[in-house]
C-alpha cells in the first residue's frame, strides 16, 4: 500500500496506526500539499463497510475543534473504503494511558471534549430535522437544492443558482432564517454565509 495513490489525490506514505476497522496511514494530499491521515478499510472478511460508511457520513457533517476534520473519502483499487482526515500530530490517548493514569484535570478535559462533540452532533441532528420539516413550506425554483446543500455542507452563500437570481437566493435564505431552520453565520451585510 505504501506509495499507492488513492482517489488520484492521497499518496500513502506510512502506516501510523491500526484498529478494528482498518489501518491509518500518513499520506500526502497532492491537492493541498499537506500531510493527512487516511484510514483504509480492512481487506479481510471481518470488514464492516456499513460501519465504515457511517463513520464517513458522521465525520463529513461535523466541524468541531474536538473532532478530527473530514477531507475526503472514496474506494481503493481493490474495493476497500478509505477516509481522508486532518492529520493530528502528538500522543494519542492510548499512548498517554500507557504512561500512567490521567490526572483529574486531564480526564475531565477528555470527557468534556467528547461531551461537546456529542452535543454538537445532537444539535445538528435536531437542526436538520427542523429544516426537513420546513422544506415543504419553501417556495422557489431551487429550494430543494438549497435544502440538500445545507444538509451536506457547513456553510452556504446566498449566490445565484442555475435558475435563480442573487436576490431570489437571498430571499430564500432569509426565509429559512425567519423560520428558524438556518442561521446567518457571518454577520456581514455584504457577504453572508448560512448554515444549520
Amino acid at each position: 500500500m505504501i506509495g499507492e495513490v488513492l482517489g488520484d489525490r492521497f499518496v500513502l506514505e506510512a502506516a501510523i496506526g491500526a484498529g478494528g476497522m482498518g489501518t491509518v496511514h500518513r499520506a500526502f494530499d497532492r491537492t493541498t500539499g499537506r500531510a493527512v491521515a487516511v484510514k483504509v478499510g480492512r481487506a479481510d472478511a471481518q470488514r464492516d463497510d456499513a460501519r465504515f460508511e457511517d463513520e464517513i457520513a458522521l465525520l463529513a457533517e461535523l466541524s468541531h475543534p474536538g473532532i478530527v476534520g473530514y477531507i475526503g473519502h472514496g474506494v481503493t483499487g481493490d474495493g476497500r473504503p478509505f477516509l481522508a482526515m486532518e492529520l493530528l500530530e502528538g500522543e494519542d490517548l492510548g499512548a498517554r494511558l500507557a504512561r500512567g493514569p490521567l490526572s483529574t484535570d486531564e480526564a475531565l478535559a477528555v470527557v468534556r471534549g467528547a461531551a461537546e462533540a456529542l452535543d454538537l452532533r445532537a444539535d445538528l441532528g435536531r437542526r436538520a430535522i427542523r429544516l426537513l420539516e420546513a422544506a415543504p413550506r419553501l417556495r422557489g425554483k431551487e429550494a430543494s437544492a438549497v435544502v440538500e446543500r445545507l444538509l451536506a455542507e457547513d456553510a452556504q452563500g446566498a449566490a445565484a443558482g442555475r435558475m435563480t437570481s442573487d436576490r431570489s437566493s437571498r430571499r430564500l435564505f432569509e426565509r429559512l432564517v425567519e423560520l428558524g431552520v438556518a442561521r446567518e453565520l457571518t454577520g456581514r451585510p455584504t457577504f453572508r454565509l448560512y448554515g444549520l
